[in-house]
């Protein structure tokens, strides 16, 4: 939904606006929407709460388990279920968004072609984009705090290879697709530092404006 501020903040005020992240998982997504929620009145929906509904499972670390990484046995027929999961799941929030609303989503969103549609023609698409150095911090937090991750074709494990390395190498290739991706959805491009940079929400929320 491409809007100049102008637009943004009158469709706001009215309480017709509703803005979803994209991002990688770990990147604050969910830091964000709780911090903004109170403070400017917006209801806050987590896709991963429609995830957790239909595995009828209380942790995503249960979904990381099961799915595995991607050096494991069944992996490809694993990550098909579960984009098909992610799918539904976003097209379900979306059912159910409010207005106004701050939607969190998924890491692999922009792997479901359905739900990518309806974001950008019916909420503000908000990107927080990782700086070179959150890149290397979201490789360690995929594996010490595990979500879902799905690699989309990007890991490749050479011949004698040990898996740390392969995900070293495979990583930034995984990084540098998404941002494509995530870039070609968004209305609006936002360093993920950024975010960190300021305690005001009222300030967070101006970040998440299109420029003047």
């Amino acid at each position: 939904m491409k809007l100049d501020r102008d637009a943004f903040e009158r469709r706001w005020d009215d309480g017709e606006l509703r803005i979803s992240l994209i991002g990688m998982s770990n990147i604050g997504k969910s830091w964000l929407a709780a911090r903004l929620g109170p403070a400017i009145g917006a209801n806050i929906v987590e896709v991963d709460h429609y995830i957790r509904d239909e595995l009828d499972q209380s942790s995503m670390a249960d979904f990381a388990k099961w799915l595995g990484h991607p050096d494991t046995s069944g992996y490809e027929g694993r990550e098909a279920i579960s984009l098909a999961l992610e799918e539904r799941a976003t097209l379900r929030a979306l059912d159910a968004l409010p207005a106004p609303a701050i939607l969190d989503t998924t890491g692999s969103v922009v792997y479901c072609p359905k739900s990518c549609k309806r974001l950008a023609e019916e909420t503000f698409v908000v990107y927080l984009r990782a700086s070179d150095k959150q890149r290397k911090t979201l490789e360690s937090l995929d594996f010490s705090h595990p979500k879902p991750l799905n690699w989309a074709g990007h890991f490749e494990q050479r011949d004698g290879e040990l898996f740390g390395d392969a995900v070293a190498r495979s990583y930034p290739k995984l990084l540098a697709s998404r941002d494509t991706a995530y870039t070609a959805l968004a209305d609006h491009t936002l360093s993920a530092e950024a975010i960190y940079a300021t305690s005001d929400p009222h300030a967070l929320f101006d970040l998440l404006k299109p420029a003047a």
